[in-house]
């Protein structure tokens, strides 16, 4: 938790080291509203930013959107099997990526697709019934994506497909 508080203040500081525009300033009150838990006001100003052509690159930019979603995900939807704030933040944390793979950057993006990715994974393994069996396939899916992304290793989900498949025969 302190590691998670010290990133996001030092990113706090970059940003506002950094940025003098409009749009920027978008950025900054998103990352303002999220540390102050007005989600609502933060996904505003975030999504806006990451739409407008001066921000719309910026990898700093989406990284906090991813943020913004995964708080919003992890706040009021993590009993919600298809929450949309998930899908969002792994979209928003892989464009971070795709932008700007430096190391620092990469690492922490890494860190939250992972997080997020096994959510999905638990949640398909949740979802192994009669009745949600289609959720459980799609989480899957979008897990299995996901995983490979920031996962090299073909080992380790081999076998998660393995027992994800032997659940599902049953």
């Amino acid at each position: 938790m302190l590691k998670i508080k010290r990133t996001l203040i030092l990113g706090l500081l970059l940003l506002l080291a950094v940025f003098s525009n409009a749009q920027q300033s978008r950025v900054t009150a998103a990352y303002t509203f999220l540390q102050q838990g007005k989600l609502d006001s933060a996904k505003a100003n975030i999504d806006a930013a990451v739409i407008h052509p001066e921000t719309q690159a910026d990898g700093q930019a989406w990284y906090i959107r991813g943020f913004v979603y995964k708080t919003i995900y992890n706040q009021n939807e993590k009993a919600n099997k298809e929450s949309s704030a998930r899908i969002e933040a792994l979209i928003s944390f892989k464009k971070s990526v795709s932008i700007d793979p430096s190391e620092e950057n990469l690492q922490e993006n890494i860190k939250n697709i992972k997080y997020l990715a096994t959510t999905l994974y638990n949640d398909a393994a949740a979802s192994l019934d009669t009745i949600d069996y289609k959720i459980a396939v799609k989480n899957f899916d979008i897990f299995r994506e996901y995983y490979l992304l920031v996962d090299s290793s073909k080992e380790n989900f081999k076998q998660k497909e393995i027992d994800f498949a032997n659940a599902i025969a049953l």
